[in-house]
């Protein structure tokens, strides 16, 4: 979700800082679902990026002072998102590599082997790429949603 604030300096670093995320989605390491970043990709990295171009456009826009650019790294923005890990993941990273930065940090997201779990994999894809898996269960979906409106007609037709 992108916030515009009022048109002041800071709000317009503000922006810049946002704009960076949607420069983040194009490049594959930051997806969106339904407005808001999915928890498997969104890193202390992404914040890292987006906090250094903000600081590159007003210095003083940051929530807390720092003496220069390289100041702004995991230990500055794991301050306000304790709950993010710190590897870079993107769509290009299985779902091993995910579960294991999940693990690491303070998430309180669903694991990539819970949701296969629930999904009824009888095994965890865990070298599957993000990107594959989701091109996978959207294959997979869309007749299962088929098949349901298919069978709740012909049920309720008559």
């Amino acid at each position: 979700v992108i916030l515009i604030g009022e048109n002041t300096k800071n709000a317009a670093a503000s922006r810049i800082h946002e704009i960076q995320h949607l420069i983040q989605f194009q490049e594959g390491k930051l997806v969106f679902t339904n407005g808001r970043p999915l928890a498997w990709t969104y890193d202390l990295q992404d914040e890292i990026e987006a906090y250094r171009i903000q600081y590159l456009f007003a210095p003083d826009s940051l929530p807390e002072a720092v003496e220069n650019i390289d100041a702004i790294n995991a230990a500055y923005v794991r301050r306000f998102y304790p709950e993010l890990p710190e590897q870079q993941l993107s769509l290009e990273s299985t779902l091993g590599e995910i579960e294991a930065a999940l693990k690491t940090c303070n998430s309180a997201n669903v694991l990539p082997s819970e949701i296969c779990q629930s999904l009824g994999y009888k095994e965890f894809p865990e070298k599957h790429t993000l990107k594959n898996f989701l091109d996978t269960e959207k294959a997979l979906v869309r007749p299962n949603i088929a098949n349901f409106i298919t069978n709740w007609a012909i049920k309720y037709r008559s």
